[in-house]
């Protein structure tokens, strides 16, 4: 993956958008050339067989989430911010990307469609297929989602 510096170019194309004040994952999928400001982050597709839409979906999981706030400390901070060498901290597994990518493309065509939308029943779906991805355990699963 490629967190760039700005420049015109990186916005031209396919990429994935992190908030930077935040003290949690807050990140989307563009492909329409949005220019951003100094508040994200961008994730550029870089020359490997890794969607940016897999990786989108990994981000917005509750797995990553929870692992994000374990390894910062900004939760809860009043100027709490995404650092690019904690997002490079993440563990991304590649398996086989396509569930997901489906999973992602139905939320993004329902968002598009209606932002307002509700898509907590895709996004759920989208969490089992990460804890599969990443072979939790029913007891782990508890933990990720605070039922333990």
């Amino acid at each position: 993956m490629d967190f760039s510096l700005r420049n015109e170019e990186i916005f031209n194309d396919p990429k994935i958008i992190v908030r930077q004040t935040a003290d949690c994952l807050i990140a989307t999928f563009d492909d329409q050339k949005f220019i951003t400001r100094h508040s994200t982050h961008i994730i550029r597709k870089q020359k490997n067989n890794l969607s940016l839409k897999y990786v989108l979906g990994l981000l917005n999981s509750k797995l990553l989430s929870f692992y994000y706030r374990l390894i910062v400390s900004e939760t809860g901070k009043t100027f709490a911010e995404v650092k690019i060498v904690n997002l490079t901290r993440l563990p991304i597994v590649i398996k086989d990307q396509n569930d997901l990518v489906t999973k992602v493309d139905n939320i993004l065509a329902v968002k598009k469609s209606n932002p307002k939308a509700d898509a907590t029943d895709l996004e759920h779906e989208i969490d089992q297929l990460v804890y599969k991805l990443y072979s939790l355990t029913p007891e782990e699963i508890k933990i990720v989602e605070g039922k333990q």
